[in-house]
């Protein structure tokens, strides 16, 4: 039962998790709006009725079938059946309808922004809940598409649920005033509508399938956006940017193709709908006067609720394939919110680190996937304080270690301590303040260059001290004075204008605004020029002795002057030692410094 549940109304549960209670405000607004209706049209004739008889009061209740209890509960309280009395209740029953029709579309706005919101914080605060391992198994593209595009749909599917629901709401509330009017009348509808479901079923299914491929392509689209946009360089310079743009071109003609089909399959729908009708009005009209005798009253009240039934009978189908045209958005949705559960980091603990400390590392080894081992059996300490330099081959392990130190991935053999303590029990937020990190390729963001070096700090006394100082010390002021805005000058993402060092000497400039006890360099200078790359270097030395320094290094003369410097081959620690004293000892350290100096 509870599969089933889950299977037929997956998206009312999804819906109901994001605005709760308010889900079931909305059905009952609806409810109300269509027993206003309701009441107000079954008065309209015992209007007539009281025109046709000059105005003279009704003793009794008129021909209106089981509706005619509406007229008994005027007799109860006193009241005569007069044009006036009718009149005004009518007028009542329909203001009270359109106020509830007010309020029924402002919540609807309203509940519809607050299911957009949650959609949008839950993606934002599930990502950011990622592990970095994670993140890594989950295409880029994917999650681009699902935060953008595939979030309209959302929302579009969700105004289209909800506009079912709405005149499924109003259907039933119909059915059922029908049925209290017309017995007979109401079999013929449901029957009716059991028919059209029926002719539809097909058109659902096929709008579904193609639904889901626009999802899949548009995912592929997205991907092959971003590696357009990326790789335009190395594509203009070769000249494939063409023959890259005819897979971005065939991409664009299949969604196109997929939305093309949906049209034409919500046209068949449209264009159906009124001549279907007027033929089942046509037949019940025949069925009531011709084969069953029906009363003239109680067959014009039941076309009323017939009418208005099957407006929204209808009203279902259509709104009902609209949301399946975006019902693939949904799934993709659900399914992404299962990977970033999967995802999820494991809880960090929650001790803190306060001060600079040695870094022991012992027996680590990691693999990925249960591959084999890309680190093996590490041991060493890195002093605090000290300038330690991580060299070697391509693919002998450097990166890994240093996710490792940096608390990227959390599965691994062996174990990683700051001062005593195991890098699993440290806090986010220890991490985060603890350690600073510097790519290869640095990291600007579409901001002011004080937001940038702050991360958006407030723009207090000590911050904008601390900025100036930092400044001054990496030779950053200069570069800041002469900016249009100074300090306030918006950078482009990626850094623009902004030279290679600058972009770099911001980047170092960011990370030591936090007062990181361990500052790791990730071949920080191999996209550099010798000029810049001499600009690091005494960057470094002016830290020296003041936090604990990792350097990958690409380039050799960046860690000339380390404390230490370990040497990596497949995964496995080889020597260890100051550059000259790697440099006599080890063949492999000498032949990368030779091969960089040729």
């Amino acid at each position: 039962m509870k599969f089933k549940v889950e299977k037929y109304l997956k998206t009312a549960l999804f819906i109901y998790d994001k605005i709760s209670y308010r889900f079931f405000i909305a059905i009952l607004v609806n409810f109300g709006i269509g027993i206003l209706d309701g009441l107000g049209l079954s008065l309209f004739l015992p209007l007539l009725e009281l025109i046709a008889r000059n105005g003279e009061s009704l003793e009794g209740a008129s021909s209106l079938g089981g509706m005619s209890k509406v007229l008994s509960v005027f007799l109860f309280f006193g009241l005569k059946l007069e044009i006036t009395t009718v009149l005004l209740f009518i007028i009542i029953f329909f203001i009270l309808k359109g106020i509830l029709f007010f309020i029924r579309e402002y919540i609807y706005v309203l509940y519809r922004s607050r299911f957009i919101e949650k959609i949008r914080l839950n993606s934002i605060n599930g990502i950011v809940e990622l592990g970095y391992e994670g993140f890594l198994q989950t295409p880029k593209d994917k999650i681009i598409n699902t935060l953008n595009g595939e979030t309209e749909r959302i929302n579009r599917a969700y105004t289209a649920y909800f506009d079912t629901l709405k005149s499924l709401m109003l259907l039933l509330v119909y059915l059922s005033l029908a049925f209290i009017a017309n017995p007979e009348f109401s079999i013929i509808i449901v029957l009716g509508g059991l028919l059209t479901n029926i002719l539809f079923r097909k058109i659902y299914t096929m709008t579904k399938r193609v639904s889901k491929k626009i999802t899949v392509d548009m995912h592929s689209y997205q991907g092959l956006t971003i590696e357009f946009i990326e790789t335009f360089k190395y594509l203009k310079a070769t000249r494939f940017h063409r023959r890259f743009s005819l897979n971005l071109e065939k991409k664009v003609k299949d969604i196109e193709i997929s939305n093309k089909r949906i049209g034409y399959y919500n046209s068949i729908l449209a264009s159906v709908r009124e001549p279907m009708n007027i033929l089942i009005v046509c037949v019940i009209i025949y069925i009531q006067v011709t084969l069953l005798n029906g009363a003239m009253g109680g067959i014009v009240l039941a076309l009323l609720f017939f009418y208005r039934g099957l407006n929204y009978l209808l009203n279902i189908q259509t709104y009902w394939n609209r949301f399946l045209n975006m019902s693939g958005s949904l799934e993709n949705y659900f399914d992404f919110e299962k990977e970033l559960k999967v995802g999820r980091a494991v809880n960090m603990g929650t001790r803190g680190l306060y001060d600079s400390a040695d870094i022991v590392v012992e027996n680590l080894s990691f693999n990925y996937l249960k591959g084999s081992d890309v680190l093996s059996n590490l041991s060493f300490t890195i002093k605090a304080n000290s300038i330690v330099g991580i060299v070697g081959p391509s693919g002998s392990g450097k990166s890994t270690l240093i996710n490792l130190l940096l608390g990227l991935f959390r599965e691994y053999n062996g174990s990683i301590n700051y001062k005593g303590i195991n890098i699993k029990d440290l806090s986010e937020e220890t991490l985060c303040s603890s350690i600073g990190y510097v790519s290869q390729d640095p990291v600007i963001f579409n901001a002011s260059v004080f937001d940038n070096i702050t991360l958006w700090a407030s723009p207090s006394k000590t911050n904008i001290n601390r900025f100036n100082e930092i400044c001054i010390d990496l030779g950053l002021d200069e570069v800041v004075n002469n900016l249009a805005s100074g300090s306030d000058t918006i950078i482009e993402s990626g850094g623009g204008s902004l030279s290679g060092g600058q972009k770099q000497k911001i980047s170092i400039a960011r990370e030591l605004f936090k007062s990181p006890n361990l500052l790791v360099l990730d071949e920080a200078t191999a996209s550099l020029d010798s000029l810049s790359e001499n600009d690091v270097k005494n960057i470094l030395e002016q830290l020296s002795g003041k936090h604990t320094i990792v350097v990958v290094a690409h380039r050799m003369s960046t860690i000339r002057n380390a404390d230490e410097i370990y040497l990596l081959d497949k995964g496995r620690l080889v020597d260890r030692g100051s550059f000259e004293e790697l440099y006599k000892s080890s063949g492999l350290f000498k032949n990368l410094v030779e091969l960089q100096s040729m």
